[in-house]
């Protein structure tokens, strides 16, 4: 976890209150349990406009601008994302290769060689020669760029500014999807109620 992006949201998201690591970040290792739900979080929730390493995984994601086309699928647009610094040119730093190293290691042990998209019966090579690959290393050394994820309304939203300038939907006992930043977000328990009981008439 990094950035108060992320403290902010673990805290309203998974803790609910009940562990406040935006404001002592040190709570985040003082138990087994946060520490592992930290992980998680990490791993299944997209923010800031780019995709969790689930969505990649999953080929939820896929490059949709130019600046993400030279990141590889797999492995290695994982490592782009949590680790850009050692993509390009640095692909072959100690961490960089420890972390593909790990990888490779992982697929042996599981047997992964095969794999299918979500909505495709056709079989994709993911042993990190064609279609996916295990590094960065043809991506150039920087962090992941905010791309299509970045559209995706994850918030939630009651009363907003209309096109004619005009406040529109206030006490209507709804809310709307929103990319736009607010209190409210989809992943957070009870997010709607709550959104629209802030909303009521």
């Amino acid at each position: 976890m990094e950035g108060v992006k992320d403290y902010f949201w673990f805290s309203k998201i998974v803790m609910q209150g009940a562990t406040d690591v935006l404001s002592d970040p040190d709570k985040l290792v003082d138990s087994g349990k946060v520490y592992w739900l930290s992980g998680i979080f990490k791993w299944m929730v997209p923010l800031g406009g780019l995709p969790s390493p689930h969505s990649i995984v999953t080929g939820q994601w896929r490059p949709a601008t130019t600046a993400e086309a030279k990141i590889p699928m797999g492995f290695g647009a994982i490592t782009k994302l949590i680790s850009g610094g050692d993509c390009g040119g640095n692909s072959r730093s100690p961490k960089a290769m420890m972390m593909k190293s790990v990888w490779q290691s992982m697929k042996k042990f599981f047997g992964l060689d095969k794999a299918k998209m979500p909505g495709s019966t056709k079989e994709f090579d993911v042993t990190g020669g064609t279609y996916e690959k295990d590094d960065c290393s043809q991506a150039d050394a920087g962090a992941f760029p905010v791309g299509a994820f970045g559209t995706y309304p994850i918030y939630l939203i009651g009363p907003y500014m209309g096109a004619d300038g005009k406040i529109a939907n206030a006490k209507t006992n709804k809310c709307y999807a929103t990319s736009m930043p607010t209190k409210f977000i989809v992943y957070q328990r009870d997010a709607y109620r709550r959104c629209a009981f802030e909303n009521k008439k």
